[in-house]
């Protein structure tokens, strides 16, 4: 990051960073008769607070899917999980709250503490259902095949990895995500401080964590972590993050969604992905935000609403945004729009993220259709070249890796984990 960048976002952000009380003994743990479901929307009394707080928690049995429910048998840690409501800030500036899982090894720490790994996941949607915490195999209160399961579970092999090195890991939400609020997609200022917020409360958690944390993820994930890496300095100063992953972050979104979407007649993934992509924008964006949804079809605005109650898997499907092409979704004051659009995309592009100066790993897969490899051996070499220290920029690349499989043991999970171990000693 360059001087006079450090310098103005430190000062921009100054009067931002918060700081969290000291920890209670004992967070408060979810009343009994406080169902699951309802843990995720707390008195609004119980808001306002320290960001990083612990709202309060529950116990995750070994049977919840959502504790590493797509592990069994011997893949499955020896380790406890807890759901935690903590507080933090929205994308507009007031009090909030988002969700996270919290892991730790069994038995007792390590001398000195555990180190906390903060893993974000990859892109799911924006509703409360498609929060990692509270995936269930069925749709909840139906016999049918969850579709969003193997994503609200993809990085379940490589959170084992982490707990038998011996890290706490906490598995966030996103904000929106799980709690009440909208989700703003990709957007870095709302991801990072999710993540500083969740080791915050995992510390209140797990008293026996130290200050040191290293951040990870894929995907939207991916974007995540470096967002993470550029505001953490700021917005957690009591914290130290001693390494960065982003595995597969998708890059040049505008081209890659907007501009090819813009010329299919049809339906398509991309019509989802770029409504989740637009509703991010919009509420980081203030012209954005004060046209929506001026610059939508009827029908668009519709489906755009869609966006609160679906997972991706539906959102694409063709009785949602999957179903209308871009034509059919963007009106025609839309163009006018384009240019904000793009420059919010571009500003949460990892290519043009300033990144702190800890050692940062880069991670991609050969056959990758959604974060094509090609792109981020760009930003590899983008962010090399910013970095005040090259050498601490690394990359791992495999041949046969797809947005699927690159987190799996079989490829890239076992290096991610031993690299996150190694930074964190």
């Amino acid at each position: 990051m360059s001087t006079f960048r450090s310098r103005a976002l430190a000062s921009g952000l100054a009067a931002l960073a918060v700081f969290p009380a000291a920890a209670v003994a004992t967070p408060p743990e979810v009343p009994s008769g406080v169902s699951t479901s309802s843990m995720y929307s707390p008195p609004s009394s119980s808001i306002p607070g320290t960001p990083g707080s612990v709202v309060w928690w529950r116990t995750m049995p070994a049977t919840d899917e959502a504790n590493l429910g797509s592990l069994s048998g011997s893949a499955r840690p020896n380790a406890t999980a807890k759901r935690v409501i903590y507080r933090s800030v929205a994308i507009d500036g007031t009090a909030n709250v988002d969700s996270a899982t919290v892991f730790t090894p069994a038995g007792a720490p390590p001398a000195g503490g555990w180190k906390v790994v903060s893993w974000n996941h990859v892109t799911t949607g924006g509703a409360d259902l498609c929060a990692p915490s509270r995936a269930t195999a069925n749709l909840p209160g139906t016999s049918t095949a969850n579709p969003e399961y193997e994503r609200l579970t993809r990085s379940d092999e490589l959170i084992a990895g982490l707990l038998n090195r011996g890290l706490v890991v906490v598995r966030v939400d996103y904000e929106g995500i799980g709690t009440p609020g909208p989700h703003p997609y990709l957007i870095d200022r709302s991801l990072a401080r999710t993540n500083v917020n969740a080791v915050r409360a995992t510390r209140e958690l797990v008293p026996s964590t130290t200050t040191e944390w290293a951040v990870a993820g894929q995907s939207e994930g991916g974007i995540a972590a470096l967002s993470t890496s550029k505001y953490a300095p700021t917005y957690a100063p009591e914290l130290t993050l001693k390494a960065t992953l982003s595995a597969t972050p998708p890059v040049d979104n505008k081209t890659l969604v907007f501009e090819v979407g813009t010329l299919l007649p049809f339906g398509s993934g991309l019509s989802s992905m770029g409504g989740l992509m637009l509703n991010g924008a919009r509420l980081a964006s203030p012209a954005l935000g004060a046209a929506y949804p001026s610059y939508l079809t009827s029908e668009g605005a519709t489906r755009m609403g869609d966006l609160e109650s679906l997972c991706l898997a539906q959102l694409g499907a063709g009785s949602s945004l999957g179903g209308l092409s871009f034509a059919q979704i963007y009106g025609p004051t839309a163009s006018q729009y384009k240019a904000a659009l793009y420059a919010e995309l571009d500003r949460n592009d990892p290519r043009f993220i300033d990144l702190g100066s800890e050692p940062i790993r880069f991670y991609a897969g050969s056959l990758d259709g959604v974060a094509w490899q090609s792109k981020i051996n760009d930003v590899v070499d983008l962010q090399k070249a910013a970095h005040p220290h090259p050498e601490k920029v690394t990359y791992k690349t495999y041949l046969f890796g797809t947005h699927v499989n690159i987190t799996d043991n079989a490829q890239g999970g076992v290096d991610m984990a031993n690299w996150l171990k190694a930074q964190l000693g």
